[in-house]
């Protein structure tokens, strides 16, 4: 009968196969307490030193239960939160607490903060670039997904909270958490990073060798608190645009019958947010070698430094009050005169150099140690101005109309220097950079969103960069002796170092809490406990069964 058959066929799988997986295998894919895992690009915080001394975030490994900000026993726990509830005070405590990990949600547009929050983010941007944080710390850009997990931490921590030891138990059970994983192991010294700096030259009228030079300096990388966020629009994309379309008309301008007894020499240097690198190598090779004849007929040196902020007031940042009649003096006048006639206004400020410090202020700065005149030209009245080293320092920050202004502004002023045009009030209606020569607004932007496409941090900037390419092909399209040189730091005794990733993939896996697993042993135990006594029962059980079947 068939009731013999089933028996055998029981009775073969009892003794070929563990018993217990045929029951228990199903069940445990059923309540698995691990799902797939969902994965999300994360910002590294900045890591780096200087001087010997250490700052930013030191670790990189997290592989720990995810909690929100108002839990309660957040040690060896990775905080999920948004930027809104990190305030700097909170920030601190957090990495007090000894908590594993601090992973901070950013919205989609960093542009549609509130003032209070800019303050905010801005405060622990800069805290990170002065101090040095143990725990791996990371930024995440919201969207759907990550707003779905960051609502369901945030629901399991109000269930804490419950009335009673029971609601919580069964809340505990049935709840589900989040496991955050980034597998890196610990971050890497880029010892060999590239420095690129750009120069060229427009010769005047003249014995080129011998004319008097103005040099037109700006560099072109970013640096934040996020490096993989470092668009740096203002700080100094702006400057890096004035000095690409400053090529452009001084080029028209040269290349006419009226060409002045004044070369014009241009640096675009590398890496000087990393306390002026580029610019500090550049002197050093252009001190030992014969590449750059002009240099020791340079009359002034004008550094471009943010200047494309909401206002278009400039600020003439110098070392030293200039002599009456010097070349700075007279440039510090047609920039006032300029700036007044576009209205605007310019002023300068004279702010000696802190030697005792270990980091200069302004690009300028690096010139007057070598003994060379020179100022730095901004919309920043002090160089600690947090958006100089902001993440929010983003393309939508800046507006091409103010910059175009400004670099009318200064391009006027140099015109007029190099031009030998007197300070007197027949002088200011003149104006040099106008038809043809005046700054084209869809040059500026072209150059802007190029310059914001990608992030400009010194870790990210690499030889082969299209950027890169594409403003070496400027120089060489307007100036005359076009050189790009390469600098390595010093991995003996380097001023910086700077640590690898910059970018990460978090992986986030939706996991039961720990009394789950107590709570599922005991199910498992007593099932299988259910299941031995039934085996032991067996045989007199299928006993019954087969006389009563065949009394039927």
């Amino acid at each position: 009968m068939w009731f013999d058959s089933a028996f055998d066929a029981f009775d073969c799988l009892k003794s070929s196969v563990p018993f217990s997986v045929v029951f228990i295998l199903p069940f445990l894919m059923i309540i698995s307490p691990v799902n797939g895992a969902q994965n999300f690009p994360v910002y590294r915080m900045n890591q780096f030193d200087f001087a010997g001394n250490t700052y930013g975030s030191r670790s990189t490994l997290v592989n720990m239960e995810a909690r929100s900000i108002s839990s309660t026993g957040l040690a060896r726990k990775c905080v999920v939160a948004k930027l809104n509830e990190v305030t700097l005070s909170l920030y601190r405590h957090l990495v007090d607490q000894n908590i594993g990990a601090l992973v901070i949600l950013l919205p989609g547009h960093l542009d549609n903060l509130t003032v209070d929050e800019r303050e905010q983010f801005m405060g622990i941007e800069k805290l990170v670039l002065l101090e040095e944080t143990l725990i791996p710390v990371y930024f995440v850009i919201e969207d759907d997904e990550i707003l779905e997990i960051y609502n369901r931490v945030k629901s399991s921590t109000a269930s804490e909270k419950t009335p009673t030891a029971t609601e919580a138990l069964l809340q505990a059970i049935s709840a589900n958490g989040f496991q955050m994983n980034i597998h890196t192991p610990s971050s890497k010294k880029q010892d060999k990073y590239k420095t690129i700096n750009l120069h060229g030259v427009l010769e005047g009228s003249g014995n080129a060798d011998r004319l008097p030079t103005v040099l037109l300096v700006a560099h072109y990388d970013a640096m934040s608190g996020i490096p993989g966020l470092s668009y740096g629009a203002d700080s100094n994309g702006s400057g890096a645009v004035a000095l690409l379309e400053l090529m452009r008309i001084f080029q028209r301008l040269f290349s006419s019958s009226n060409k002045p007894e004044y070369n014009i020499a241009f640096l675009l240097s590398g890496s000087a947010k990393l306390n002026y690198f580029g610019t500090k190598k550049w002197l050093e090779e252009m001190r030992e070698s014969s590449k750059f004849p002009y240099l020791n007929q340079v009359e002034s040196v004008i550094c471009l430094d943010s200047i494309a902020s909401q206002s278009s007031n400039l600020y003439i940042h110098i070392s030293k009050p200039p002599k009456e009649g010097s070349a700075n003096h007279q440039l510090i006048q047609h920039l006032k005169e300029a700036a007044t006639e576009f209205g605007s206004s310019a002023e300068h400020i004279h702010k000696k150099i802190a030697l005792a410090h270990s980091k200069l202020a302004w690009e300028h700065e690096q010139f007057a140690m070598s003994k060379m005149a020179g100022m730095t030209i901004s919309s920043l009245e002090n160089h600690k101005a947090p958006i100089r080293t902001s993440a929010l320092d983003t393309r939508s920050s800046v507006t091409s109309q103010v910059l175009t202004q400004n670099i009318h502004v200064i391009g006027e002023a140099v015109a007029r220097y190099i031009f030998s045009l007197s300070s007197n009030d027949s002088a200011k209606q003149v104006t040099v950079l106008d038809a043809d020569l005046a700054v084209q607004r869809s040059m500026v932007k072209a150059w802007l969103d190029l310059l914001t496409s990608e992030p400009r941090a010194a870790q990210l900037l690499k030889p082969t960069s299209s950027l890169l390419i594409s403003m070496e092909q400027a120089f060489q399209r307007y100036l005359q002796s076009v050189s790009r040189t390469t600098y390595t730091c010093d991995t003996r005794d380097p001023e910086f170092v700077l640590y690898d990733p910059v970018l990460d993939t978090m992986h986030v896996y939706s996991v039961k809490p720990a009394v789950f697993d107590l709570f599922l042993a005991v199910v498992i135990g007593a099932y299988l406990g259910v299941v031995y006594l039934l085996s032991l029962a067996y045989p007199s059980l299928a006993s019954k069964i087969m006389n009563k079947t065949k009394k039927a």
